[in-house]
């Protein structure tokens, strides 16, 4: 696990691309068919930029169903300490994940963010727990962050 820690700055960043993520899905569901919050964009946001910060590929902050959320990583931000990585059944009716896509578990807390973990999209849905239209995976499966780039 890897902390990044967020000065003003970066929450500043943070604030300002949740707000036009809240601002241009006002009134659409989020990707996973659940309710937007401002708390939820400013949580996801976060994990995003510091899956940016550590690794140094590209954020462009979109919120699209077209592209990866860091460079060619996707990032799913808990804010539970012991949050998993999971994924919706939303989002993969919607998205077409090739087996080997990268997953980042980013667990935020206000001032920082854990970066805990990644892994394969085919390992989530083969050794995940499906539970209420989610699979999550175990925290024990998750591959160590400082290997993400190799």
């Amino acid at each position: 696990m890897v902390r990044i820690d967020l000065g003003p700055v970066d929450m500043t960043i943070i604030h300002q691309v949740a707000e036009l993520r809240e601002a241009r899905y006002a009134d659409v569901l989020s990707n996973y068919g659940t309710e937007r919050t401002i708390t939820k964009d400013i949580a996801g946001v976060a994990g995003e930029w510091a899956v940016h910060l550590y690794t140094g590929l590209e954020w462009t902050g979109q919120d699209n169903d077209y592209g990866a959320d860091v460079g060619d990583l996707e990032v799913r931000t808990r804010r539970s300490a012991l949050g998993r990585l999971c994924l919706h059944d939303k989002e993969l009716e919607r998205k077409n994940y090739k087996f080997g896509q990268r997953f980042v578990l980013a667990r935020y807390r206000y001032d920082h963010v854990i970066l805990a973990g990644w892994s394969w999209v085919g390992v989530i849905l083969r050794q995940g727990e499906y539970i209420d239209g989610r699979t999550y995976l175990p925290n024990h499966l998750l591959h160590d962050i400082e290997t993400v780039l190799l």
